[in-house]
């Protein structure tokens, strides 16, 4: 009888396995193994995805591409608007820290390869759309931090060989940015979540008994410690672009 073959980790997955083990392990004392946020961070991704969703609806019927930072301002003056915009924030940061987690998860795993390869491509599409989708809705803001991003993206965007003429003629001028730019931004930020959820699909496709919702009381915890946080410290504006 053949004894089992040890397969060795890759470096990287034995590096990062030493560097989040003690992490783990603390969360785990702190909220037990069945309730630890990074062992149920993909699923808990998908939670924070949806609140992020059912706060973004409502703040989308109060935004204006003609003069989107007084429309944010109109919307701060709001306290259920506000904080509906704070827990739409927090909620979208989240996110990211959770899918952070699961690819760091997947790699000390070394589910990258063979059966699991569909799934790790997808998750790393998914990784880069839904940070290009958090970054449009840090645009639409369009307060000094959104302006210099916007820069930035358009600089990176007239770097790759996409466009007949640079973005920022067909978006704008030299003195500034025309409702064309914010129309642009707030319809991709709408319709990108679309194939991020048919991403998600493909990504969970060969999963036998795929789960997309973490364990209730993980849950209570997470949207009421995100509620209490939009509540007490709301993300302040910047000055106007």
């Amino acid at each position: 009888m053949r004894s089992p073959v040890l397969v060795r980790k890759p470096a990287l997955a034995r590096a990062l396995t030493k560097g989040l083990w003690p992490w783990e392990k603390l969360v785990s004392w702190c909220f037990g193994s069945r309730y630890n946020p990074t062992y149920q961070s993909g699923v808990l991704a998908v939670f924070l995805l949806a609140v992020v969703v059912a706060t973004g609806v409502p703040l989308l019927l109060f935004y204006r591409v003609g003069s989107p930072y007084e429309s944010l301002v109109s919307i701060q003056a709001q306290p259920v608007l506000s904080w509906l915009r704070a827990l739409h924030r927090y909620a979208s940061d989240a996110a990211v820290v959770a899918v952070l987690f699961h690819v760091l998860r997947m790699l000390i795993g070394g589910r990258t390869a063979g059966p699991r390869s569909r799934a790790w491509i997808s998750g790393i599409l998914l990784t880069l759309l839904l940070l290009v989708i958090g970054l449009l809705g840090l645009i639409m803001v369009w307060d000094g931090q959104a302006q210099r991003l916007a820069i930035a993206a358009i600089g990176f965007l007239e770097g790759l060989p996409l466009f007949s003429e640079p973005p920022r003629r067909v978006f704008g001028d030299n003195h500034s940015l025309g409702e064309s730019f914010f129309f642009m931004m707030i319809f991709l930020h709408v319709a990108l979540p679309l194939v991020l959820t048919f991403l998600l699909l493909v990504h969970t496709s060969r999963c036998a008994r795929a789960r997309f919702w973490p364990e209730p009381e993980l849950v209570k915890f997470t949207a009421g410690g995100l509620s209490l946080l939009a509540l007490l410290w709301p993300p302040q504006l910047a000055s106007k672009a």
